[in-house]
């Protein structure tokens, strides 16, 4: 019985590891991205209070791209959240060949407008 219990143990300890190699073999995206940082930090209505909502997290993105002078109308918009921070995507048209995305990162526990950034999604 306790031979079983060893293997059992080490076909999970296999199942495990293997998984893990194939993503660490992976190969690693070699292209370089250009990004700017648009300039002008802003204060909004929501800042330090949590941000509870994806809705409000667009607002805010909006506010910070309107405080820029940036049109953000004709955009396609998404919300993505990891590690509490909210990153706001606005896309660019296709037909705007030369134009860049938009991405606005949001700490979702200050509301706070950590950086806008101009260049294309990641």
């Amino acid at each position: 019985m306790d031979r079983m219990n060893a293997l059992t143990g080490f076909g999970v300890v296999v199942a495990v590891l293997f998984p893990l190699a194939a993503c660490s073999s992976a190969p690693v995206k070699e292209d370089v991205e250009e990004k700017t940082v648009v300039a002008g930090a802003t204060t909004n209505k929501y800042e330090g209070e949590p941000v509870t909502s994806s809705s409000i997290a667009i607002y805010i993105a909006e506010q910070a791209l309107e405080a820029r002078g940036i049109d953000y109308s004709d955009r396609n918009v998404s919300v993505s959240f990891c590690d509490g921070v909210y990153t706001i995507t606005f896309e660019k048209p296709p037909e705007l060949v030369l134009a860049k995305d938009y991405l606005v990162n949001i700490d979702a526990t200050t509301g706070r407008v950590i950086e806008v950034i101009a260049g294309d999604q990641p």
